[in-house]
């Protein structure tokens, strides 16, 4: 496939949507009448160099992909009255398929392109979908089943270990966890106590949660110890950036060891995103949500816009790339409170 040029990115994703399911015709207006029209999510591939636009349609309806139509400027879509637009720069899906980003990022950066931002809260509805059979076809076409390789023969889990993972929430500049971590943090802890399950402490370093020195598994353990809650038994620690790393790394740990259950605990408001990652790329997670009832309702509000936005973006990469990928490969090593988890550095 040459990357640079948009009429072979739309044949390669036309291609893909065509091993999964069929074309479907110019509409006559009587799905509308009937109100089953699919929903439509246009794809507008555009060249690096400024040559011509190529754009597919792909067509949902509430529970999978029903359909797709190949146009290009000169003969536009016939379902673009009713649509949720994308635009798609040729060296992005470039940097994703050559595993220099992942897809997540490359759309929570800012390099695909929308109509109006109001779209995201609008293709997080599209999350079903993106579930469906015929989509799961399209993504196994496209390359993206969200493992790097086959599997690893799974470890006997019969006499394996049940997992308990705190996802991150923000720290102060001092290290000072915010009520959203205090509260994921004390319900896991109990949890895994609960269960007699290890508990894994996820988080580095990030913009959005922690600028710290330390990671933010760091300021968690303190926290438990200050509480008296830190756990009896060897702990795991995960140096995760964000909510796809978390669910990344909990994978990469189950295929290397013998892991029966997982739960993972966060906000009510961050669950329905988890969900869906999990959905993706391990199914058999849990997700434990925690409310947060001192929290203030204009900043609960902001949470969850934000994480509608969060949604949409991520089941737009999902269309567009498949699920993430790990780019770089993880190291374990031990540490005082158990063992840690995280990238491994370039040499």
């Amino acid at each position: 496939m040459d990357a640079t040029d948009a009429g072979h990115v739309v044949a390669f994703y036309a291609n893909a949507l065509e091993r999964a399911c069929v074309e479907i015709p110019k509409p006559d207006g009587s799905a509308r009448a009937r109100g089953t029209e699919p929903r439509a999510l246009e794809v507008r591939v555009a060249p690096g160099h400024g040559g011509p636009a190529s754009t597919v349609t792909l067509l949902f309806d509430d529970g999978d992909l029903v359909g797709y139509e190949v146009a290009n400027d000169d003969s536009p879509s016939s379902w673009s009255a009713d649509r949720i637009s994308l635009t798609l720069p040729t060296d992005a899906l470039r940097d994703v398929r050559d595993g220099t980003a992942t897809g997540t990022a490359t759309v929570m950066s800012g390099r695909v392109g929308v109509d109006s931002a109001t779209i995201w809260p609008e293709l997080a509805e599209l999350r079903r979908a993106t579930l469906g059979r015929r989509f799961q076809r399209y993504l196994a076409a496209l390359g993206g089943t969200g493992r790097d390789s086959a599997p690893p023969a799974s470890p006997d889990t019969s006499q394996g270990t049940d997992l308990v993972a705190v996802l991150a929430a923000p720290n102060g500049a001092d290290g000072v966890l915010s009520p959203m971590a205090i509260g994921r943090t004390r319900a896991a802890a109990l949890l895994s106590v609960d269960l007699g399950a290890t508990l894994v402490l996820t988080g580095g370093f990030g913009a959005q949660f922690n600028t710290t020195g330390l990671p933010h598994w760091r300021h968690c353990l303190r926290w438990l110890t200050a509480q008296g809650l830190r756990p009896d038994r060897p702990l795991v620690a995960m140096e995760t950036r964000h909510t796809y790393d978390d669910a990344l790394f909990l994978r990469e740990l189950t295929d290397t060891r013998a892991i029966r259950d997982i739960t993972l605990v966060t906000s009510d408001y961050h669950a329905q995103r988890v969900r869906y990652i999990l959905d993706l790329i391990l199914p058999e997670a849990r997700v434990h949500p925690v409310a947060h009832p001192a929290l203030d309702t204009a900043e609960e509000a902001r949470l969850r816009a934000h994480e509608a936005h969060a949604l949409g973006k991520t089941v737009a990469a999902t269309v567009l790339f498949g699920p993430d990928r790990l780019i770089t490969p993880l190291e374990c090593s031990a540490i005082d409170a158990g063992e840690r988890w995280r990238p491994k550095a370039s040499r």
